[in-house]
């Protein structure tokens, strides 16, 4: 996480490499991490080292968890044929809804996959 804020300079967004694995999309977690370096930025400002520090905290709270959660389900989409033809026999509908509401910002990929115990 510590390559995300050094000497004064936060990246957010694509500079970041803030894209959703399973849609490929990115401008959610370029607002998000935009709005979490303004934070940071309002927040801390006579004290870069600071700044820095909060910014980190809240990619850490905000953004990497769901990306980890999207990565692993990138993974098993992508990298897994049976499992992911399996999943989208048994849960295809439901399943696209999700990921819908997901790229909606009306739930998140860590309370999907955390009612199914990932």
């Amino acid at each position: 996480a510590a390559a995300f804020a050094a000497r004064g300079i936060l990246l957010c967004g694509d500079a970041a490499g803030f894209a959703d694995p399973v849609t490929g999309e990115g401008i959610t977690f370029a607002i998000s991490s935009g709005r979490i370096a303004g934070r940071a930025i309002r927040d801390e400002f006579a004290d870069a080292q600071a700044v820095e520090e909060r910014f980190l905290e809240g990619l850490n709270r905000e953004i990497l968890p769901e990306l980890r959660y999207a990565a692993r389900l990138a993974g098993l989409l992508y990298f897994h044929q049976r499992a992911r033809n399996w999943v989208f026999r048994c849960l295809g509908r439901d399943l696209v809804e999700k990921m819908i509401q997901v790229v909606m910002g009306e739930t998140t990929y860590g309370e999907q996959l955390g009612r199914l115990g990932w």
